[in-house]
């Protein structure tokens, strides 16, 4: 891999340890995070895509 195809450098996750963990960030997935959050749970939103909706 080239300089230029080195990957971002993105900062540590803080936590490591989470009791959900969701791709995508469509509605269902959203309320599922907001569910799962309203309770207590710690919850990993992931997306891959850089805009959120997909």
């Amino acid at each position: 891999m080239t300089e230029a195809e080195e990957l971002p450098s993105y900062p540590p996750i803080d936590p490591v340890n989470f009791d959900l963990i969701i791709v995508g960030t469509g509605l269902s997935e959203s309320v599922i995070a907001a569910a799962a959050s309203a309770v207590g749970k710690t919850i990993l939103h992931l997306d891959p895509n850089s805009f959120y909706g997909s």
